[in-house]
């Protein structure tokens, strides 16, 4: 029951990460209007490294070798799904970059299956391919066409790595602390951010008030908060599991989007989105199944009740030797 409990917060836990990413696309289009991308990335991570390192200062000396590696691993990753997600909408429309981009979920499945010979329930199954179909339909655009540019192939690079980075943090999450994991985390990404802006981009001479109130946004929910939860919380869900639950983060951006700046939504973006949030749904049914307590009380008080054999070894061995010399 503890655990059923915990993995029930943890699904909770990982719907807020997705409207957490979600309300980052509204944020991230204001702010990326006044800083490059690479200093955006470098800023937004840095600070909310360092956030986290005040909230828990306490924990830092807990740091290891483990959790250092554990994160530059997971930093390189999440880092190269940044990198082509930004380059991969250079070379495509936005509505494909955003399909595109969104295709970890099917790539989990791949990466479980051929490197850690795990299968995948039906229903998780059925959900995913769902789940993509509502994908499909809430980036879709008239002219969007079928056939593949080199932006789309970068796009699907960003999925592929993202997909990465969650099974990779699938694996490591119970064996390290959620808190310091996404603090160590953070701040190697913004150093690999900073590297590749000093080379290509010029720091932003000043920001408007607006820019900084969309970068606290960025910083303290989609950016901190986020990654903390979503470290705490792959602890109790599985790593294809969690691919569709974060699925639902194009479908807040979308909302978001149109309830801060205007966005239309349009009907096939109604369609799709619904599509998301009913695949998790079925993911998540499960078939009731009698507990083993709710099976012991279930036991006639008027039947015999008939007690375990015990032979005399066993006893002797569950005895304290003092009392065996006795």
């Amino acid at each position: 029951m503890k655990n059923l409990r915990k993995e029930t917060l943890s699904t909770y836990g990982l719907i807020m990460v997705a409207l957490f990413w979600g309300l980052g696309f509204p944020a991230l289009k204001v702010v990326s209007e006044s800083i490059p991308t690479f200093y955006l990335i470098g800023l937004r991570f840095f600070f909310a490294a360092a956030l986290l390192c005040i909230i828990f200062c306490k924990r830092l000396k807990e740091v290891n070798k483990a959790l250092i590696r554990s994160a530059f691993i997971l930093s390189i990753f999440l880092f190269l799904c940044y990198i082509c997600a930004t380059l991969g909408i250079k070379y495509t429309t936005s509505a494909k970059a955003s399909f595109f981009s969104c295709l970890g979920l099917l790539v989990i499945p791949i990466i479980l299956r051929i490197c850690f010979k795990e299968k995948i329930s039906r229903r998780v199954t059925v959900s995913i391919l769902l789940c993509t179909a509502g994908l499909f339909l809430i980036s879709y655009t008239r002219g969007m066409g079928f056939s593949l540019s080199s932006g789309d192939i970068i796009c699907l690079g960003c999925s592929v790595t993202g997909a990465a980075h969650v099974v990779i943090l699938g694996r490591v999450a119970n064996d390290q602390d959620p808190a310091l994991l996404a603090t160590a985390q953070l701040f190697f990404i913004s150093v690999w951010s900073f590297a590749v802006a000093l080379f290509l981009e010029d720091f932003p001479k000043s920001l408007p008030l607006i820019s900084w109130g969309a970068m606290a946004v960025l910083i303290i929910f989609c950016t901190a908060a986020a990654f903390v939860l979503q470290c705490a919380c792959q602890r109790y869900i599985s790593p294809a599991r969690t691919g569709v639950i974060l699925a639902i983060e194009p479908v807040s951006g979308a909302l978001f989007s149109a309830l801060l700046l205007g966005d239309q939504l349009g009907i096939n973006g109604i369609i799709g989105g619904a599509m998301i949030f009913a695949s998790m749904i079925y993911m998540e049914l499960k078939e009731a199944k009698p507990s083993d307590s709710n099976i012991a009380t279930d036991v006639s008080l008027n039947q015999p009740q008939v007690q375990p054999h015990v032979s005399p070894n066993q006893i002797l061995e569950n005895i304290p030797s003092r009392e065996r010399q006795e």
